[in-house]
């Protein structure tokens, strides 16, 4: 009998990455719930009866969230999680984003792995432009320099175009909030809603998200003069990446 693959969508990969680590070590949906509540009764919380605050979802409703079946995912779990689970700012900035990111996109676990198929043959940026006309999406991106584009910068003269070859990955550091740390953006989705939290957020950004595909990405490198990409966190030689793109 062959082994059953995972179904775990994009926040259920994410709660397991938290979760399974030392000292904690869990593993599952299930035993998750079991261990959040074990935890809560130790603190003097009531995980279970249902008018209290600190009540945690069923672990049926738990493992939905695993694999996305589910669109509604409750704040205070999450905040209960972070808490439990002793996230650092970091992490609770990656798994509020991640929730993000599945809720405003409609992701399951399967269209999740079919964005990341289709994404190998596309690279994504983050640049000021336009946003709903797709036909100046290809004059984004102006040569030589492409001055439009997020960078990176060394802040001692060195700057290189910043690209990923995972959507996802650019919509993390697009939302990115600065000083509106992971603590208040949770605070403040309790109160307003996730959906007027994100508007608002949106509408102060700065830069979108954008992709090519590989070939359109190489006609767009031969116009240009920098030597550098920073692509998925990595320097690359602006001929090596056209190397790459030419070789399919």
């Amino acid at each position: 009998m062959s082994k059953r693959r995972s179904t775990y969508g994009i926040l259920g990969k994410t709660l397991h990455k938290f979760a399974a680590r030392p000292p904690h070590n869990v593993r599952g949906p299930y035993a998750l719930r079991t261990y959040m509540a074990e935890q809560l009764r130790e603190r003097g919380k009531d995980p279970d009866s249902k008018d209290s605050p600190d009540k945690l979802p069923t672990g049926a409703a738990v493992r939905k969230y695993y694999t996305g079946e589910t669109e509604r995912i409750e704040v205070s779990f999450l905040v209960a999680f972070a808490d439990i689970f002793e996230l650092d700012d970091n992490e609770k900035m990656e798994l509020a984003w991640v929730n993000t990111y599945r809720t405003i996109t409609g992701f399951g676990p399967a269209h999740y792995r079919e964005e990341r198929e289709m994404d190998e043959a596309r690279y994504w940026y983050l640049a000021q432009g336009p946003e709903d006309d797709p036909e100046e999406k290809m004059n984004v991106l102006s040569p030589p320099w492409w001055s439009e584009i997020l960078r990176w910068d060394d802040g001692e003269g060195m700057e290189a175009p910043v690209l990923f070859t995972h959507r996802e990955d650019a919509e993390r550091l697009r939302r990115e909030p600065g000083g509106f740390g992971p603590d208040a953006y949770l605070a403040a989705v309790s109160f307003l809603g996730e959906d007027v939290v994100n508007e608002a957020l949106d509408n102060a950004l700065p830069c979108r998200v954008y992709s090519l595909p590989g070939e359109w990405l190489l006609l767009k490198l031969e116009d240009c003069t920098f030597e550098w990409l920073r692509v998925d966190g990595a320097f690359k030689r602006r001929a090596d990446l056209m190397g790459e793109l030419r070789r399919g």
